[in-house]
């Protein structure tokens, strides 16, 4: 067993598996919190990972609740498994093990700091992509993909006045589909987005 569970704080930086770097127990659950003041984020950095493959493993959560959002899970020996950072103040980290097999264990330390893990913000003019990259702000909803991951175009919305037959229509477009306001496929779910679309 690990004791705990660990609350820790810097600089108090450093933890590792049971018996370190001896082999860890069977049926071992261990539980690690890391905090950092609140507005500052975590970088999480592993300087030795060696445990049972598939058997033993890893869970790096991202917040200090054992359902926060999932991070990664490792297993195995892997010298290079890259920085994780979190989006909050809190880390999680699981250790698990089973009744047979393992390894030498794990060491690790993390950081923490203001933005740890994010891109460089983008010069006056452009526009940050999801993944990080920058586009010239021109390029936003231009029906053109520009960043790699497409979100210049993601959050688009166009109005264009309709002439038809009958009085000017207002038209909603959202992504490649058109939307007649108040017409059949006019949705309450539309109304909402149209009205936040527009700040209201």
């Amino acid at each position: 067993d690990c004791g705990g569970p660990f609350d820790l704080w810097e600089p108090n930086s450093t933890f590792s598996s049971p018996n370190y770097p001896h082999s860890y127990g069977h049926r071992a659950s261990c539980l690690w919190t890391l905090h950092a003041e609140v507005g500052k984020n975590i970088q999480l950095h592993f300087l030795d990972f060696n445990v049972e493959a598939t058997f033993d493993m890893v869970e790096v959560r991202d917040g200090a609740e054992g359902n926060s959002v999932l991070l990664g899970v490792f297993t195995g020996s892997d010298p290079s498994i890259a920085d994780l950072f979190s989006t909050t103040n809190h880390m999680t980290i699981l250790f698990f093990t089973d009744k047979s097999g393992h390894g030498r264990g794990f060491r690790a330390n993390f950081t923490s700091g203001y933005g740890l893990g994010q891109p460089e913000l983008c010069a006056p003019g452009h526009y940050q992509c999801r993944c990080g990259s920058c586009v010239s702000n021109t390029s936003v909803c231009d029906s053109q993909l520009d960043c790699p991951d497409a979100s210049d175009e993601a959050d688009c919305v166009n109005l264009q006045l309709e002439n038809g037959t009958s009085a000017n229509q207002l038209q909603l477009q959202v992504q490649d589909s058109w939307y007649t306001v108040c017409a059949e496929n006019w949705t309450p779910q539309l109304s909402s987005f149209l009205c936040q679309y527009l700040g209201f």
